[in-house]
């Protein structure tokens, strides 16, 4: 990897004003009440009551009803509209969109040459897109690893039977365990079978991380 930017805590940018700071994050409330949610709503309204211009970026299934973005709580709210359901997909259309969405991707895309931030601070891309990692090069990034997302697919690093994993391995762990949640067999064979597109996605993860500054 090259040399890193410095990311400072929100200041002044160079303009002399408060920084234009974008959030991203997997949900946002009312729709999205988990807890990274609520902790990226508490700190973007902090650091709005600080001077500075913030933004938030997130998956929703609600059309936003009118123009973006939307103004609530001193944030500009820029929902992506996401019309699929996940529990209406098959296993694997849903495996693939919970680390990449082509859709999210190309609105993204857009959305952060529009905001043009000082900085984006990563809060959860599950079921977002890690390509977000990619597209965001060209604007300082910070990153909050919430849990084990980057190379756990349920997140918690717990197996299928509540046991502590001891981490992905070559993916054959994930197959075995991804197989039970799905309510198939967690044998050896299944997690040969499905031990290949956890270790892809694994790997993406890792390597997508590699753009990220802080």
């Amino acid at each position: 990897m090259g040399a890193r930017r410095t990311v400072d805590a929100p200041g002044e940018n160079a303009r002399g004003q408060g920084m234009r700071i974008a959030y991203v994050v997997h949900g946002f409330p009312p729709e999205g009440v988990a807890g990274t949610e609520i902790y990226t709503w508490s700190l973007a309204r902090a650091v709005a009551g600080q001077g500075h211009d913030v933004h938030v970026v997130f998956p929703s299934g609600v059309a936003p009803g009118s123009p973006l973005p939307l103004e609530r709580d001193g944030l500009s709210l820029w929902p992506i509209l996401v019309r699929s359901r996940r529990d209406a997909e098959w296993p694997g259309a849903r495996f693939w969109h919970s680390f990449r969405h082509k859709g999210i991707e190309k609105a993204f895309e857009r959305l952060v040459g529009q905001i043009a931030p000082d900085v984006v601070h990563f809060q959860h891309l599950q079921s977002v897109s890690a390509r977000l990692l990619l597209l965001a090069r060209g604007f300082p990034m910070v990153l909050t690893l919430h849990d084990y997302w980057y190379f756990c697919a349920n997140g918690q690093l717990l197996r299928h039977d509540r046991r502590i994993c001891d981490g992905p391995g070559s993916g054959l762990r994930c197959g075995r365990c991804g197989a039970a949640r799905a309510g198939l067999p967690s044998s050896a064979l299944w997690g040969a079978l499905l031990g290949p597109p956890f270790l892809y996605r694994n790997r993406y993860l890792r390597r997508a991380l590699g753009n990220v500054d802080l």
